[in-house]
């Protein structure tokens, strides 16, 4: 799976988001801001900003980011980012089922994409001693997809499982935080909307 990554083209990687039904931007090589201003629409790609073949052109190094909180058949689309390794470890095992679930070298396994039936603003844990723990990205965020290379030091991003995100629900998801970090001492949640311009993207 990673040999294959590093062969594909970011128009690729474009493609393959898009053939998903994700909201695909371009981004800049080996980071993490988006090169075009981005609006939410209803569909896999807002045909009025630009084709993927212009945002993606031949021999141009890209990230490929695509957005979160974008309303689909399915429903709005949700990444639930794990920033903290030892937060992740207490979490992963409540979290709902999903076949859609990527990281990057080093620290796979943090993305977990999800369906919800409902949108919401973005929603940060934050710990008192070890900062953001986790974020579940909707409503005006963007998230860095595979195919993308980013990081210190920088690495690949990778699916972990490349299949369909699961169906849930915003209660679910924050029941299922809620049983996983129910000892974590001084743990607070931030709501906020990032604003497109300042999309949220790891």
């Amino acid at each position: 799976m990673i040999s294959r990554l590093f062969m594909m083209t970011p128009y690729d990687h474009a493609m393959a988001l898009a053939a998903r039904g994700f909201s695909v931007v371009p981004c800049e090589a080996k980071g993490k801001r988006s090169l075009v201003q981005v609006k939410y629409g209803t569909g896999p790609w807002d045909s009025s900003l630009q084709p993927i073949f212009n945002a993606f052109p031949a021999g141009v190094d890209l990230n490929v980011g695509f957005l979160t909180g974008v309303r689909t058949e399915k429903g709005y689309l949700v990444d639930v980012d794990l920033d903290d390794e030892w937060a992740a470890n207490l979490i992963r095992p409540c979290l709902p089922p999903t076949e859609a679930i990527f990281g990057r070298a080093g620290r796979p396994r943090t993305h977990y994409l999800y369906y919800t039936s409902n949108n919401f603003l973005r929603m940060a844990y934050i710990q008192e001693s070890r900062g953001i723990l986790l974020e579940l990205r909707s409503l005006d965020c963007m998230t860095l997809g595979p195919g993308s290379i980013a990081g210190d030091p920088p690495s690949l991003y990778a699916w972990d499982i490349d299949g369909e995100p699961g169906q849930t629900s915003l209660l679910v998801l924050m029941k299922a935080l809620d049983r996983a970090l129910s000892r974590v001492n001084g743990l607070c949640i931030k709501r906020s909307l990032n604003g497109l311009k300042r999309a949220s993207v790891d």
